[in-house]
Order: structure tokens, then sequence, then C-alpha cells
């Protein structure tokens, strides 16, 4: 074993002893305290064990990215925009199912469709989140509904992917001007986007 796999199985071993709680949560940090459920840490720690299968072939790495994914739905993932977490599914979903684990990949790819079209519900309302930049809503968003859309080609999902792409191309433009290349030139509402200006948990 070369060092850089001595390091991946090293960081491997250290996510699932320390930074993820019983109910498939992940913490911030390995300190022990008490925290905020926080949905964002999940999508980047199910893309690491999903890689950690594509490297080694150890099933248990494959389960423990869909597990982490299957535990964010149960935490209410629904109601929140994550980056990463559309690209997390489709990835975990597609390698489910080239190895024989059909039925798990389609719950978990229903869950994401069932996600996007809570969305899609919601137009142009979108909830409060913890990251109060607007672009790191608008975008995680157009990519839940295009990897959904990918998955099952309904067509309220296209319908609402044209004003999302619109309001997120707004923002790119807010940020040009702005010169900040943090979005924040803008106001709540930019496109007919709105939202609550209240921190929420995410």
């Amino acid at each position: 074993m070369d060092a850089i796999d001595e390091g991946l199985r090293g960081f491997a071993r250290f996510a699932r002893e320390r930074l993820v709680q019983p109910d498939g949560s992940v913490r911030r940090g390995s300190r022990p305290a008490i925290e905020a459920l926080r949905l964002y840490n999940t999508p980047w720690l199910a893309h690491f064990f999903h890689d950690q299968f594509a490297l080694y072939d150890d099933p248990a790495d494959l389960d423990f990215a869909a597990r982490l994914l299957e535990a964010s739905y149960a935490l209410g993932v629904r109601d929140h925009l994550l980056i990463g977490q559309p690209e997390a599914i489709a990835a975990v979903t597609a390698t489910l199912a080239e190895h024989g684990q059909t039925a798990r990949a389609k719950v978990l790819r229903d869950a994401l469709i069932d996600h996007a079209l809570a969305f899609v519900d919601r137009g142009a309302a979108l909830p409060a989140h913890e990251v109060s930049y607007e672009q790191s809503m608008v975008a995680p968003l157009v990519s839940l509904i295009a990897t959904a859309y990918g998955a099952s080609s309904d067509e309220r999902l296209l319908t609402a992917l044209r004003p999302a792409v619109r309001w997120l191309r707004a923002f790119g433009s807010v940020t040009s001007a702005s010169g900040t290349g943090t979005g924040t030139g803008s106001a709540s509402t930019v496109s007919g986007v709105t939202r609550s200006r209240t921190t929420g948990a995410c």
C-alpha cells in the first residue's frame, strides 16, 4: 500500500468512526460537542465513499455512500438545496444498478425525483438556507431539477428548469457586476426568486 492509499483508507476509517453519527448525519468535525444538523456535510462524504468503491472495489464503501444519502432523506433533505447532492445520487444509483442493486437504486432515484418535484411545486418561494448567497441556492436547484429530469423525463421538471436556468444566469450577471465573485450584489429578489432572510439549519 502506498502513501496515497494509506491516507485515503485512513480518512475513510476516521470518517466512519468520528464524523458520521448513528442516524447517518455528518458532523462538522471530530471534537465531541453537540452540533446542529447540517445536511450540507452529506454529499461530499457520499462522493468520497463512492470514489473509494471505484478505487478499491470494497462493497462496504458503496453501501456506506448509499446509506449516507438514504439517511439524508430521512433527516429532511427534501426541503433543502445542497451542492453535490443530485450528482452524488446519480453516481451512487448508477453504480448500485451496475452491481445488481436495482431496487435500492430505484428507491434513491425516486427520492431524488420527489425532491425535485417538491421544489417545482414551491416555484420561486425558496426556503431559508444556512448559506444565504442566492446563487448557492439556485445553482443546486438547477442541478436538482436537471438531474431528476434526466432520471424521469417528467415534463414538469423540464418546464421548471427553464426559469431556474434564467435565475442562475441572472445571478451570474450580478456576480460579474459586483466584482466580488460572490454574487452578494443582489438583494433577496432577482428575476422573481424570493426567499426569507431567516437562517435555517441545513
